[in-house]
């Protein structure tokens, strides 16, 4: 049954390994939408044709330079969790990966300077 306006995933997505996963989330989400109804992801995205590891290197560096409330430790805590847990795509892959899952639009609201942050919807 479709009983939902937005579903709103927020940084959660990476952390899916493969595009397939993500896929499938994408499509149980269209299953419980309304037909006017929107998903909105807030999440990372890597560049296009950026291997992850060129990802990881620039989110770190991003994070080193951005989070300066957080202790040592706990900067390398999240550096941890970054390299271990972070499996992001690019818009290009989310955009296509809509379109399979049956959303017509594709839409990117918001990016952070860095252009690793988005706020994207699909829409039917």
């Amino acid at each position: 049954p479709r009983h939902f306006d937005v579903v709103i995933a927020s940084f959660s997505l990476h952390h899916l390994q493969t595009a397939a996963e993500k896929g499938r989330v994408l499509k149980a989400c269209r299953r419980v939408l309304n037909s006017a109804g929107l998903v909105a992801i807030i999440d990372v995205f890597h560049a296009e044709d950026e291997p992850r590891e060129d990802y990881v290197d620039r989110w770190l560096e991003f994070a080193g330079n951005t989070y300066k409330a957080l202790e040592p430790h706990e900067l390398e805590q999240l550096f941890e969790h970054t390299r271990s847990c972070d499996f992001p795509e690019a818009l290009s892959t989310f955009r296509t990966l809509g379109q399979e899952a049956g959303y017509g639009n594709f839409n990117i609201l918001l990016r952070d300077s860095s252009h690793l942050n988005h706020l994207v919807t699909l829409t039917v």
